[in-house]
């Protein structure tokens, strides 16, 4: 089917239910955006293959909303001539409904799609348009799906002490303790990378995460887990067992009345929570009550954590340094294209096993042009050749047994112009700034953010993504509860938080520059109640592209400490043609 057959199709649903707009957001049921094909609906009705995004229909008209990441990409996908291109955000979505429909109309949704905070938001803003929300318990993009992708059943597996630093009983009763304070009270979380984290639990064969597929109820004497779609390795359904009550996430409505027969109140967290679940708990008389703060302890990592993960970004930097070598020696580039990179970037991850799991996500690889679209994934149809001069930009990384890894290196093809070494220092001298930056616990994301975002916009250039993000443990490389980003107002920065610093420049049609470390919040020894960063990628930058002429004394000289960092953490591990090369690309500037 054509998309237009497809939204023609999904309009007749939608009169029958009776509703003017049908929203259909990029997440599935546990309100997660890293998405199985059959979890896809955007793409299927749009093309849209990004990681972000939200398609309004109404009875005449069509509208995807997307962010700064997929601007140039959303314009290649989909078809401008259906439908309208929007940026994402709740103000767009206000505005575009205001705008297009009239008052006293219908908007529908999937219950299972969307968190109660989220709707409530919509409840307040139509309010004054009179216009209502239906909750519709079956998707309607289902019923048209004809052909909708198998599903493959998910193993969970136990993450053993020596890489979760705690043992699962322990952080259970901290839960317990910190939430529940009698029989009648009960936990609900909604957050699968928390889920994860304080069960001891990883789906290590999931594609990209290995976040356990879950709700979970805590009640004063059990942790029950509901689970989508998969099954228990079986060397470890005894121990978990010990702590965990597993259940089918199908039963949800007919297990929760049981677990819950003697719970008065449940606490959750309304932007983890999905409708379906509140309507759920309604149904049984059971009070909820909103908690903000039940997943705050997750982007703290432990010592342990903190260990491992510098384990994993050491297995990394070698395979990334192998490729790097490998790729510098190459004789003829015009044979390489970016599948062949994507492909060439995981056999030598892959020789780090059996450490090394898997992708943490789709690898980013853009030569030229192709790299100033942000989230660019390189198809048979987009694929392009290494030929000529030019900037390839490789955004990738690694899930290990240890932890997650993201890194983002611009590296020069052929010969660079003045103006691809002006760019990349620019860009350098972003990053620089924010891995010395030193600042107290009031300081909130949006702030961080200007200090590399204000070194580019000062020569007049800017970037449509947030400078950085935080980082799961063996979870997802998008994770933690704040994001160094202009739209991050909150603080509460803490000791042990792992963060992205990844500013960079995009001239679409011409190239992307983008340079990206992993950092560790730890305290200032210098300065008292600061925080500082600690950096946790140890891969050498591209010295080709350096312009002495706007690299001031202080960055040269974090840039020799950095990689003179580098070369003593990794010679020893290198073969000695690998070694050579990394001395070289580690000298002193």
């Amino acid at each position: 089917m054509t998309e237009i057959e497809k939204i023609n199709n999904l309009r007749a649903e939608m009169l029958k239910e009776g509703i003017d707009l049908y929203i259909i957001p990029m997440r599935n049921n546990l309100l997660n955006n890293d998405l199985k094909p059959h979890e896809n609906r955007i793409k299927y009705i749009s093309k849209f293959s990004g990681s972000a995004g939200q398609i309004f229909i109404t009875l005449q008209k069509a509208s995807i909303f997307v962010d700064g990441r997929y601007e140039l990409q959303v314009k290649l996908e989909v078809n401008s001539k259906i439908f309208e291109i929007n940026e994402i955000g709740m103000q767009s979505y206000i505005k575009w409904i205001e705008t297009n429909l009239p008052e006293n109309c219908t908007v529908g949704y999937d219950p299972k799609l969307f968190s109660i905070s989220e709707i409530e938001t919509y409840i307040k803003r139509f309010e004054n348009h009179h216009i209502k929300l239906k909750s519709i318990s079956d998707n309607l993009i289902d019923k048209i799906w004809s052909k909708i992708p198998s599903q493959k059943q998910v193993i969970i597996s136990d993450h053993k002490i020596e890489y979760s630093g705690i043992k699962r009983a322990e952080k259970l009763n901290k839960l317990i303790d910190k939430f529940i304070k009698s029989q009648d009270e009960a936990l609900f979380v909604g957050d699968n990378n928390f889920i994860s984290s304080f069960t001891n639990l990883r789906a290590y064969r999931n594609e990209y995460t290995p976040a356990v597929p879950a709700f979970c109820v805590i009640t004063a004497n059990n942790c029950h887990l509901f689970l989508e779609n998969c099954r228990i390795n079986k060397n470890d359904v005894t121990k978990i067992a010990t702590d965990i009550r597993i259940h089918d996430l199908k039963d949800f409505k007919r297990d929760i009345a049981n677990i819950l027969k003697n719970v008065k109140i449940v606490k959750l967290d309304k932007k983890d929570t999905t409708i379906f679940v509140q309507e759920t708990l309604k149904k049984l008389n059971i009070k909820v009550l909103h908690q903000n703060d039940i997943n705050h302890s997750k982007a703290i990592k432990n010592s342990i954590e903190l260990e491992s993960f510098k384990k994993a970004h050491e297995l990394d930097a070698i395979a990334i340094c192998n490729f790097l070598y490998w790729i510098k020696k190459q004789k003829n580039l015009n044979n390489l294209d970016e599948l062949k990179i994507v492909k060439s970037i995981e056999f030598f991850r892959k020789e780090q096993q059996p450490h090394y799991l898997g992708p943490s996500f789709p690898a980013i690889v853009g030569f030229n042009e192709n790299g100033a679209i942000i989230h660019y994934n390189a198809t048979k149809k987009t694929n392009k050749k290494l030929s000529g001069d030019g900037l390839l930009l490789i955004d990738s990384g690694g899930q290990y047994k240890y932890g997650t890894t993201d890194v983002t290196r611009t590296i020069l093809v052929g010969k660079a112009n003045e103006e691809m070494r002006r760019l990349y220092t620019l860009v350098l001298k972003a990053h620089i700034a924010l891995a010395r930056v030193s600042f107290n616990k009031k300081t909130t994301g949006a702030e961080l953010d200007n200090v590399a975002r204000s070194v580019i916009k000062k020569y007049g250039y800017d970037y449509n993504h947030g400078t950085g993000h935080g980082v799961g443990s063996v979870l997802s490389v998008h994770d933690g509860i704040l994001s160094i980003s202009p739209k991050e107002k909150k603080a509460n920065f803490q000791e042990n938080m792992v963060f992205s610093n990844e500013p960079g420049i995009y001239l679409e049609g011409l190239f992307g520059i983008r340079i990206e470390n992993l950092m560790v919040l730890n305290k200032d020894t210098k300065i008292r109640n600061n925080l500082c960063f600690e950096i946790l990628s140890h891969i050498p930058f591209e010295r080709e592209l350096f312009d002495l002429n706007i690299l001031n004394e202080t960055e040269v000289n974090w840039i020799n400490k950095y990689h003179a960092k580098v070369y003593e953490k990794l010679s020893s591990k290198l073969k000695l043609d690998q070694r050579t090369w990394l001395k070289n690309a580690t000298l002193p500037v």
